[in-house]
């Protein structure tokens, strides 16, 4: 749980510029204005006075997207292409790719396609669906409680302010997220857990019947 919270965690810089680098792709100005108005539609719901709002958008912002998008993406989805394509990295990138695109949001694509595959990479070298909605919990809860606290005046920092991710540092994330997923593959064949295993195999079936 903790090396898959860590991959998670030093991806971070790598999604951050790879948000400064969706943006130097001409896009058409209606997905800005899509982007926009998704942007005003969070901020509206996270809008959080007191604690109960925070325990309430943890809840309806991270932990149950965390849950319904792991199951149907991961557990499902990629289960399946992993089935048809016999390459489980290809049906990560696959997967990566689905996930962000049905979001809608072509400003945020390619950051959301690298959380997709960081998140797809935990699943595929465990084959445990708790570690990637563990994961995913992280990243969106983050962002709830900074915006809590940068509301309630706890912080300076603006979550929502755009950052620049110097080049150096998108490098050195992404080969210590590398890292670190290949030290968690390490750790689940050394337990006798990841997607090969016979028991994983039928939680994974079992994944693919409930969607």
């Amino acid at each position: 749980m903790i090396l898959s919270l860590l991959v998670l965690l030093c991806s971070l810089q790598l999604v951050g510029a790879s948000a400064e680098w969706n943006k130097l792709v001409g896009l058409p100005q209606s997905f800005y204005d899509m982007e926009k108005m998704a942007e005003r539609q969070t901020k509206a719901l996270l809008v959080m006075p007191n604690s109960w709002t925070l325990i309430r958008n943890l809840f309806l912002m991270a932990l149950m997207p965390a849950i319904a998008e792991e199951v149907f993406f991961r557990g499902c989805m990629q289960t399946t292409i992993h089935k048809l394509v016999k390459n489980g990295w290809l049906a990560v990138v696959l997967t990566a790719l689905i996930f962000s695109a049905i979001h809608l949001q072509f400003v945020t694509f390619l950051p959301r396609v690298v959380l997709g595959f960081v998140i797809g990479a935990v699943f595929l070298v465990t084959g445990n669906l708790w570690l990637s909605i563990a994961a995913h919990f992280l990243n969106n809860g983050m962002q709830v409680v900074l915006f809590y606290l940068y509301q309630n005046k706890m912080i300076s920092k603006d979550p929502s302010a755009d950052e620049t991710v110097p080049l150096y540092l998108a490098i050195f994330s992404a080969i210590i997220t590398g890292l670190l997923i290949w030290r968690l593959a390490q750790r689940a064949r050394l337990a006798g857990y990841n997607w090969r295993t016979p028991a994983v195999v039928k939680k994974l079936a079992l994944w693919k019947k409930i969607g």
